[in-house]
């Protein structure tokens, strides 16, 4: 599975990267979301962003989120944030609370490739 990460907590993003890799998904990591904004525009398949909420500067995650799915149709969606931003997520994405463990993480992406359709995993 391809996998963008857009968190600008190292703590976090550095790590689950890692993980994910190590799970066999290829990983995109971006530490702004306008970074991770523009790498959505290039012509490469992503399946699944992961994300936050809030950034220090724009634009957020639920608008990079939006704006992914819009590049991207049926891109996978997934949140790890403050549990008060919970409904944020609704009916856009999944959502994972920050104190959830790297491995639930990794559970959580690697059942998720699994669901995923056979001809995305192919693209």
């Amino acid at each position: 599975m391809r996998i963008m990460i857009a968190h600008d907590d190292p703590d976090l993003l550095e790590p689950l990267a890692e993980a994910l890799r190590r799970a066999g998904h290829e990983v995109a990591a971006f530490t702004t979301s306008m970074s991770a904004w523009d790498a959505l525009k290039r012509p490469s398949v992503v399946h699944l962003l992961i994300t936050r909420f809030r950034f220090h500067r724009p634009p957020n995650g639920v608008a990079l989120a939006h704006h992914a799915r819009s590049l991207h149709a049926g891109m996978g969606v997934l949140f790890i944030g403050a549990p008060e931003l919970r409904k944020h997520a609704e009916g856009l994405g999944l959502f994972l609370p920050r104190q959830t463990r790297l491995a639930h993480m990794v559970e959580t992406v690697t059942e998720l490739a699994r669901q995923e359709p056979a001809s995305r995993r192919a693209a």
